[in-house]
């Protein structure tokens, strides 16, 4: 018998609590439903990106940088981009590559050094290469390569980067190149993978939001 009365007293308050708080409880669900609803569509949206290629020529072909390892060496999905640009560049779609990337905390040199140094061992001429090496980011990447492109008369563009990142990085471009395509390079199946295509839709709702109040 205490029992059941100490349960119907529980119940009881947690009745009374939630008949008070109903309002708030709501907004928080609908809130999160709402959340749930937008990383599901913008996950949609980066995996329909994610077979994007260039199609036609443009002035200049964008590689965006990533990371590089201890002995100066281009990391897997780095590789990739570069070889992307490599054979968008044999092909004709462009003479001009720009490799972009900074010096990292644990890097000896800037990234898009070792870029270059990768393109031109594997038969890029250096003047064709333009190099940024100030962007830590993908939003400071198309940046600071806007500044590159207007000191050379580059109006159109490609941007080379791995597949799951194609469509956040189509976003930022906008906001610096009116003629852009996308390449998307390959990036090979695994953890690390599906973890880069789960983690891109929380990106792009920060930097919305980071956009909304800059």
């Amino acid at each position: 018998m205490p029992y059941i009365c100490y349960y119907t007293l529980n119940m009881k308050i947690f009745k009374e609590v939630f008949q008070k708080h109903r309002k708030v409880s709501l907004a928080v669900s609908l809130s999160l439903l709402a959340i749930f609803i937008i990383y599901i569509s913008f996950l949609v949206q980066i995996l329909n990106n994610s077979t994007k290629i260039a199609e036609r020529e443009a002035d200049a072909i964008i590689v965006l940088g990533h990371a590089i390892d201890e002995y100066n060496e281009p990391s897997p999905w780095l590789y990739e981009r570069l070889v992307s640009s490599i054979y968008l560049y044999e092909r004709g779609f462009s003479n001009t590559i720009i490799v972009t990337g900074g010096r990292g905390p644990t890097d000896d040199v800037p990234v898009a050094y070792v870029m270059r140094d990768f393109l031109i061992s594997r038969g890029v001429a250096n003047e064709n290469i333009l190099v940024e090496t100030s962007s830590r980011d993908t939003f400071e990447n198309f940046s600071y390569a806007e500044i590159i492109a207007k000191k050379n008369d580059i109006n159109s563009i490609i941007f080379v980067t791995n597949n799951f990142h194609v469509f956040r990085s189509l976003n930022i471009a906008q906001d610096f190149f009116e003629d852009i395509q996308a390449h998307g390079a390959y990036a090979k199946s695994g953890l690390s993978l599906t973890i880069a295509y789960l983690r891109e839709p929380i990106s792009i709702i920060y930097n919305k939001i980071w956009k909304f109040f800059r």
